[in-house]
C-alpha cells in the first residue's frame, strides 16, 4: 500500500465503508463516523477523508477530517459535508482500480477531485 500524498502536512484519504454501514449512517445522520481501517495505514489526527459507500457502483457520501481513534481501533472522521440522501457518485478516476473496505491513501488532487462535487 503507498503512502498518501501530503500538503500543508495533511495526508488523504478514501474510506470505503460496507453498503450496510452506509445504510446505518443514513438513518441515524451522526456527527462522527467510525470504521475499521483494514489495511489502511496510519490516518492521524486532521488528515482528510473522503467517505465512499461501496456499492456498484460506489458513492461518495461525505468528507471531513480525522479527529481520533476508538478504543477498537476503528478511525473516526467528523463530518465537514454529508451527502446521505442523494450522494453523488465516486468519480472513478479520482479512486484506486479496486475499491475496498477500509482505508487507502490519496493524491492531493484526487481529494480535489472527489470533493469538488460538494462545492458545485
Amino acid at each position: 500500500m503507498g503512502q498518501p500524498s501530503e500538503r500543508d502536512g495533511r495526508a488523504y484519504w478514501a474510506a470505503v465503508v460496507s453498503d450496510e454501514q452506509f445504510a446505518m449512517e443514513r438513518l441515524y445522520a451522526r456527527d462522527v463516523i467510525a470504521f475499521d481501517p483494514g489495511e489502511g495505514g496510519p490516518a492521524t489526527i486532521g488528515d482528510l477523508v473522503v467517505l465512499i459507500a461501496a456499492g456498484d457502483p460506489p458513492l461518495l457520501f461525505g468528507i471531513g477530517p480525522v479527529t481520533g481513534a476508538s478504543e477498537s481501533g476503528d478511525v473516526l472522521v467528523e463530518y465537514r459535508a454529508r451527502m446521505l440522501d442523494d450522494p453523488p457518485l465516486a468519480a472513478a478516476d479520482a479512486m484506486s482500480d479496486a475499491i475496498q473496505p477500509g482505508l487507502s491513501p490519496l493524491p492531493a488532487a484526487a481529494y480535489a477531485r472527489l470533493t469538488r462535487v460538494v462545492s458545485d
